[in-house]
């Protein structure tokens, strides 16, 4: 049941990797959280701006460092989120 579980959240962030979005807005990050049992994991997730479901799409994860840790779901985009918000060159 718990794989099963984290088999479903993994489909669901892989199918969602931004390509082109409005730099530095932290509220394009969609807030969402997973709880199993006692435990919840809030998280963050960013569609691309023409996400089509019927498409796949890669997945990256993010692992923030000690700085910031908690769960207010908004220190964890201090950095690095920039980086989601520029178009990618082709070629």
């Amino acid at each position: 049941m718990i794989k099963n579980k984290l088999r479903t959240l993994i489909l669901f962030i892989a199918i969602s990797l931004p390509v082109v979005a409005h730099a530095q807005n932290k509220s394009a990050f969609e807030r969402g959280s997973f709880a199993l049992k006692n435990d919840t994991l809030p998280y963050r997730i960013l569609f691309p701006l023409d996400f089509d479901p019927a498409k796949k799409y890669p997945v990256i994860f993010l692992l923030h460092g000690a700085g910031e840790r908690g769960k207010d779901n908004e220190a964890q985009l201090k950095y690095g989120t920039g980086l989601f918000f520029k178009r990618l060159g082709k070629g």
